[in-house]
């Protein structure tokens, strides 16, 4: 997950036209689920290259990318009938994690989403600005403690 501006630029107009043109319909679909290969030896390069089952998408911006990949991780965590069914019924409340430094989609993400915004936790930084993973285990052991479940650590890179 992550925030950069593509739109507007030269750059920007030809990354709206591969996305336009290589993503899947995900509208009535199972992004999740996805089995399809993506053209990766007409694109070449690591950024597009990826396991045969995992899915790949061009979005439109980072804010999409983060929401997807938040709903993603909510449907792998509480099964294919969150979809349909809704949060009410799906067990215990679940919890995400990023930095303290992270880009506000993430936020507005867990509310699209249906989570809640006061389920993202939001982990200090050290001198670099790199997520201190003492403070998450902390935090993840606290939220498990207290019956919530952990499902989404959204990583940021660094400046």
């Amino acid at each position: 997950m992550g925030w950069v501006h593509g739109a507007g630029t030269p750059v920007g107009m030809i990354a709206e036209m591969l996305a336009a043109g290589l993503n899947a319909n995900c509208g009535g679909a199972q992004p999740h689920r996805a089995r399809r290969r993506a053209p990766d030896r007409r694109l070449g390069g690591p950024a597009v290259r990826a396991s045969p089952r995992r899915l790949r998408l061009f979005v439109t911006g980072t804010s999409a990318a983060n929401h997807l990949a938040l709903l993603v991780a909510r449907t792998a965590a509480l099964g294919d009938d969150v979809r349909a069914a809704g949060l009410r019924g799906a067990g215990p409340q679940l919890v995400a994690y990023t930095s303290a430094e992270a880009h506000g989609c993430i936020k507005q993400a867990m509310e699209m989403a249906g989570i809640g915004s006061r389920f993202l936790r939001l982990i200090p930084v050290d001198h670099r600005g790199a997520m201190r993973a003492d403070c998450l285990a902390v935090a993840i052991a606290a939220d498990r403690a207290g019956g919530l479940r952990p499902f989404m650590v959204a990583g940021t890179a660094g400046p």
